[in-house]
């Protein structure tokens, strides 16, 4: 039987593809077996003793000191990994690796498939919105220190607020950077007098033995040039993120818990392994994460460094390269401050003066859907020095607020509407004439439409065929670990691709 014919390519933005309601409401007991004697006599008596005195005489040293690393995990393997590699700091593996759960491990994948939302700026299914920062600075060659607005001076944001705000504390190690994407900038309303150069603030490639999920030099770098501006930031990214406003598959008690565990399983390891062999755990020995994660992080090209948790910073450069940057690494949204700097003289004095504006850019379009206002620090030194400004961080919140009003009310997802069946029919064939190869995410799509009785099995055969020929109906019906192999394959060469691109 050969392929059934989808409808017409359509995507979703055909009215009729919502409908009515586009955006609406839509061991047994008694011993084992049952049977079993009591703890008195009995034949089985006889064997205990000589049993029990065996046991103690046992050395369990050399077994509990044993280098045999097993994994020992229950559920779907490719959720649980998807989960570790995000508390490693590698987003863009993480959605790879749940996609590939929902595609290959499907009959378990029903908590997975409920927590999918709609983007209405994107027009399709999201389990994750992927975000990204970046910057863009001028006049900073011949500057020492930016000079950005300060941390709040009352009730103003720090940096123990931005990680407070969502009960997470990151590891002490984190991963680095890796790229610059360029030094030159094409921005519209930034001063044509200003110099053209920027700060080369590559960031710096380092090979942590441990990943950890965020990156110190992500955070200095913006910490440097934005100060008070990215406290701010981070804390109204931070508060939507952990609501799950960006989708809840990755979500902030995610981030919480994985980081904790792997910032303290090696302290927990150390100890025990101090107390069975009486030396300390070297590198060697047990690895945080498991197995499996481990070797996907190895296959895996280094990730971009993760600034927040469900924010990647894509470096300094120019908005045009930076936007390039993104789409390859299938990057969804990207807020990129364009940054002034101005030495200022008064009275034998100089000073720096720093003009920054967040711009927020739809990557696929590579459009930007608003400009904040300019967040300055001389007028907010003039503000203070006259006694009307106290607050620096509320001033930021004031300059940036149309920005997240927008995210509230153009980005926010929301829940999925009701589909029929020829809806879904005109999604999949859009999505199949689109080609794209190798796609999880379009796989987990499917699988989508299959859970809500949309589509028929055989149908659901043929999109795999036509998607991944043999590996793909692989992860449809082959042994279990030949599915879970396939789809880590599957997800490292996604991730690859975006890397040569």
């Amino acid at each position: 039987m050969g392929p059934i014919p989808f409808a017409a390519a359509q995507s979703y933005d055909d009215e009729d593809m919502y409908e009515d309601d586009m955006y609406g409401d839509d061991m047994y007991s008694g011993g084992m077996y049952g049977g079993g004697r009591g703890a008195g006599g009995g034949p089985i008596s006889i064997y205990t003793a000589p049993v029990l005195a065996i046991f103690k005489s046992m050395d369990l040293k050399p077994i509990l000191a044993s280098d045999i690393k097993i994994d020992v995990r229950s559920g779907p393997a490719l959720e649980a990994e998807a989960k570790e590699v995000f508390a490693a700091g590698n987003q863009a593996l993480a959605c790879q690796l749940l996609y590939g759960h929902i595609a290959a491990e499907y009959e378990e994948a029903s908590p997975a498939l409920s927590k999918v939302k709609l983007s209405k700026l994107l027009k399709r299914p999201v389990w994750n919105l992927r975000w990204a920062i970046s910057m863009a600075v001028r006049g900073g060659e011949d500057v020492e220190d930016p000079s950005p607005i300060a941390v709040g001076t009352s009730g103003g944001y720090s940096a123990d607020d931005m990680e407070m705000d969502m009960g997470f504390r990151a590891p002490q190690q984190r991963n680095q950077g890796r790229r610059n994407p360029g030094r030159r900038d094409d921005d519209e309303f930034m001063d044509d007098s200003m110099d053209d150069e920027f700060m080369d603030s590559t960031p710096k490639q380092v090979d942590d033995e441990v990943p950890s999920m965020l990156s110190d030099d992500a955070a200095e770098q913006l910490d440097t040039h934005l100060g008070g501006v990215a406290a701010a930031c981070a804390a109204e990214f931070d508060k939507r993120f952990a609501a799950g406003d960006f989708g809840s598959s990755l979500q902030a008690e995610l981030a919480d818990a994985e980081a904790a565990e792997a910032a303290d399983a090696m302290d927990q390891q150390t100890n025990l392994n101090q107390r069975m062999t009486g030396r300390p755990l070297t590198e060697e020995d047990t690895p945080v994460f498991s197995k499996s994660v481990t070797e996907l992080l190895r296959n895996a090209p280094r990730a971009l460094p993760m600034w927040r948790p469900g924010i990647v910073f894509l470096g300094v450069g120019p908005s045009s390269e930076i936007i390039q940057t993104a789409k390859a690494e299938q990057i969804d949204l990207l807020i990129h401050f364009d940054i002034v700097l101005k030495s200022q003289g008064r009275q034998n004095q100089t000073f720096v003066q720093n003009v920054s504006r967040a711009r927020l850019i739809h990557v696929a379009e590579g459009k930007s859907l608003i400009v904040s206002k300019a967040m300055d620090s001389s007028e907010v030194q003039q503000l203070q020095s006259s006694g009307r400004l106290s607050d620096t961080g509320r001033y930021i919140d004031d300059q940036m607020s149309a920005l997240w009003r927008t995210v509230d009310r153009e980005i926010k997802l929301s829940e999925m509407p009701k589909l029929s069946p020829e809806s879904a029919r005109r999604r999949i064939g859009s999505l199949l004439e689109s080609g794209g190869g190798r796609n999880l995410r379009t796989l987990a799509e499917i699988r989508l439409y299959q859970s809500r009785g949309l589509i028929e099995m055989d149908e659901v055969n043929n999109a795999y065929d036509i998607i991944g020929g043999p590996d793909a109906l692989t992860m449809m019906h082959g042994p279990r670990e030949e599915r879970l192999e396939t789809a880590r394959n599957w997800a490292i060469e996604s991730v690859s691709i975006a890397e040569e691109e």
